[in-house]
């Protein structure tokens, strides 16, 4: 079954803006055929008088199976035939994909063009055209198929779609439409309705407050934490993961979201024995941080836990540690995957953040900032 969430009922009633900025924060689903969407259409077009003519403005349109990336696309009716216009890249972000973590998606609508974003960064732009001048409502849904085959066995024959929120700003009256800032993090505060991130205490141990929620298998928990020695430190205690263990049944993967945490160049995480020794075939535990993702597998062998260190400058290094002492990855065992950005520093690029992702099969590795989503170890 799949879903959609309106601004305008069916009578053409609601919300509505013309020549604005529209904007999601959204994590949408991986698997065959999912199809989710964020789009706008004219709200002149509805209700028992609607206007023949009318326009679609798809903001973002993803693909289940290639959440690498997306597309954006334009269409409009002025009689027949549909005239229309499509924009789809293979790798659409700076960071991450659409499945792994959440990212912002806006489109600027003016009297002359329109413009689209992926996290702040201008993805594409076109002339408008007369019905996207007039008001605007959004749309968000996650559909399946669309032309491409169905397949989520492996999901349990379930997807689901995380929206955060939906932000529109209308100019007023005599104003330019407002453009998104181009030096915002990528991962912005949530609004007041998002879930609530829980905030440290300056004496108490990094530990997490353990407000979990589980589905398909996936236990997320909030991660907080503190700076200490000058890197933002958290972890999980083994007495927490054994109290979880107890509260659920069946689980495959693990996510410690601590993508609230303050932004910093070095990141600290700590991981219990139970997580990381081999003990649990096939489960993952996902480290969500500002910007970026780090994916443990659990046949790591670790039997004296693990500390995960990253540190981010001109490179990115990531140090890992069991019981003490330097850990290696075992020839031929799954390695660790790092997706993560981070500021241009010593190098000169078009965007404002460089992305690097490998799989790391020893106790220390860095890559350059010019090694983008490459994926090799």
């Amino acid at each position: 079954m799949s879903g959609l969430l309106s601004s305008v009922r069916v009578d053409g009633s609601g919300f509505a803006a013309t020549n604005g900025y529209f904007e999601a924060r959204i994590q949408m689903p991986a698997g065959k055929g999912a199809w989710p969407a964020f789009w706008l259409m004219s709200q002149d077009s509805t209700g028992a008088s609607g206007r023949p003519s009318t326009a679609e403005i798809d903001i973002v349109e993803g693909y289940g199976h290639n959440p690498q990336g997306v597309c954006q696309a334009k269409h409009w009716w002025a009689g027949q035939p549909e005239t229309h216009g499509t924009s789809c890249l293979p790798n659409s972000f700076s960071f991450g994909d659409s499945a792994s973590t959440w990212h912002l998606y806006g489109a600027k609508v003016t009297k002359s063009e329109v413009i689209y974003y992926i996290d702040n960064i201008e993805v594409w732009r076109h002339d408008t055209f007369e019905q996207a001048n007039t008001p605007l409502y959004f749309m968000l849904n996650l559909a399946l198929g669309g032309g491409w085959p169905i397949d989520l066995a492996q999901y349990g024959d379930q997807l689901d779609m995380y929206v955060d929120y939906v932000r529109v700003f209308e100019p007023k009256k005599g104003e330019a439409t407002p453009t998104p800032s181009a030096g915002a993090s990528p991962t912005p505060t949530p609004s007041a309705s998002a879930s609530p991130t829980p905030t440290p205490s300056a004496s108490a141990s990094p530990t997490p407050t353990p407000t979990p929620s589980v589905e398909n298998g996936t236990l997320r928990l909030p991660l907080s934490g503190s700076v200490k020695d000058g890197a933002w430190t958290a972890g999980l205690a083994p007495e927490t993961w054994a109290q979880l263990l107890k509260q659920s049944d069946g689980l495959r993967s693990l996510v410690l979201d601590a993508q609230q945490a303050a932004t910093s160049d070095s990141y600290s995480l700590e991981l219990p024995a139970a997580l990381v020794d081999g003990s649990r075939a096939g489960f993952t535990t996902s480290i969500l941080l500002p910007g970026g993702m780090i994916a443990v597998p659990g046949s790591l062998g670790a039997s004296g836990g693990l500390r995960l260190t990253l540190s981010i400058g001109p490179t990115l290094q990531l140090r890992l540690e069991s019981g003490g002492n330097p850990f290696a990855v075992a020839s031929g065992a799954t390695g660790l995957t790092l997706e993560a950005s981070f500021p241009a520093r010593s190098f000169v690029h078009r965007r404002s953040s460089r992305s690097a992702c490998w799989r790391a099969a020893a106790c220390s590795r860095s890559r350059t900032a010019d090694s983008m989503r490459s994926g090799a170890s």
